[in-house]
């Protein structure tokens, strides 16, 4: 139904929601995202949109922690989304994907590439593969191609759901092609 201003109703408009972090230390990657879908949906709707509807970005602030990822889909699913493009990294979206999942809405992350989400039957697709082949070839590029023989790891523990594991696979194939690790923080 179309409103006497001609403005789009819910059955008039295709509601995609976007949950990144639009504030604080992830923020760059989340504006960045948001923007990204922004432009698609421009470039959608000046095509037509999606069997004649047209495509409503619906932003929210996943805030850099568990919580506030859960909540940001909550929010979402209560402005009644078709799917949710994000979240912007891994642990944000191990935290909202069982809420989206309860709500049976797909997520389809950009940018998330923990292995944790590898291989399992859910609501959840990824642009980006798993981080397990970039780190192991790293780690073996270290030892063979650079000829490193003692190294040191630091991970970011803000997004442990893709640092741990990067860090693992890569510190096995350093150690595997014969080099040690002198300290991992």
């Amino acid at each position: 139904m179309v409103s006497v201003t001609g403005s789009c109703t819910r059955e008039d408009e295709i509601r995609i929601g976007f949950a990144g972090q639009l504030t604080g230390i992830f923020s760059d990657l989340g504006v960045q995202g948001r923007n990204g879908a922004a432009l698609a949906v421009e470039e959608i709707n000046a095509g037509g949109g999606v069997t004649g509807k047209q495509l409503k970005l619906i932003p929210e602030d996943d805030g850099n922690t568990p919580e506030k990822a859960r909540q940001a889909v909550r929010n979402l699913i209560q402005q009644e989304v078709t799917a949710i493009v994000g979240h912007m990294t891994s642990g944000q979206s191990l935290a909202g994907l069982p809420v989206a999942e309860k709500a049976g809405v797909v997520m389809l992350s950009p940018t998330t590439s923990t292995p944790a989400l590898t291989g399992k039957k859910d609501m959840f697709f990824r642009v980006q593969p798993s981080t397990v082949h970039t780190a192991e070839s790293l780690g073996r590029f270290a030892a063979e191609k650079l000829k490193l023989t003692r190294i040191s790891t630091v991970r970011d523990l803000d997004n442990d759901a893709y640092t741990a594991p990067f860090n693992q696979h890569f510190i096995r194939q350093f150690e595997k092609a014969g080099g040690r690790i002198a300290a991992t923080c």
